[in-house]
């Protein structure tokens, strides 16, 4: 773990440096020579420079796999996530299901209108009428709503999850 944590530190100097060196060489070269173009002769800017050799990491679809691994495609243009899980994300926006529940830890109507929401990159199910948020995956309570500031609570104190009703 500490190794992980010394490679980030690491590789984030090395990127620091990487960028400030190659600032410092386009302000000289742009300080001390007329660049233009080859074939119109327009004359390129420090800004033209810089956006042309500045390193910036490709964003990274925000959707996690069905394995709980983040994704590590590319997203479509003006969206946090790659095809499949804008389709998956809309598609769940759109539905309100209905969820029998057979066996649970917890005990919850048979027939519960439901809703999928995204709360932190993840998915989770409200149930409207009680203002609780179940994990999709288990039907285990998670968390509430906070109806005085309409915002979603993600908790994992048992005590106040046992309390919810």
């Amino acid at each position: 773990m500490e190794l992980q944590q010394i490679s980030k530190t690491v590789s984030k100097k090395i990127e620091k440096a990487y960028i400030n060196d190659l600032e410092l060489i386009i302000n000289t070269i742009c300080n001390e020579y007329d660049i233009r173009c080859r074939h119109t002769q327009t004359p390129i800017t420090k800004n033209i420079l810089l956006q042309k050799f500045m390193w910036k990491p490709d964003k990274v679809c925000q959707g996690i796999t069905k394995q709980g691994n983040v994704c590590t495609k590319k997203p479509i243009k003006d969206s946090d996530y790659c095809t499949n899980h804008l389709r998956n994300l809309k598609l769940q926006e759109q539905m309100n299901c209905v969820v029998n529940v057979v066996e649970n830890k917890q005990s919850l109507d048979s027939n519960l209108t439901l809703e999928t929401i995204q709360v932190d990159n993840c998915f989770y199910l409200l149930d409207h009428t009680s203002g609780i948020i179940y994990d999709r995956d288990n039907m285990t309570k998670v968390g509430y709503t906070d109806s005085e500031n309409n915002k979603y609570i993600i908790t994992s104190d048992p005590f106040l999850l046992e309390a919810l009703s």
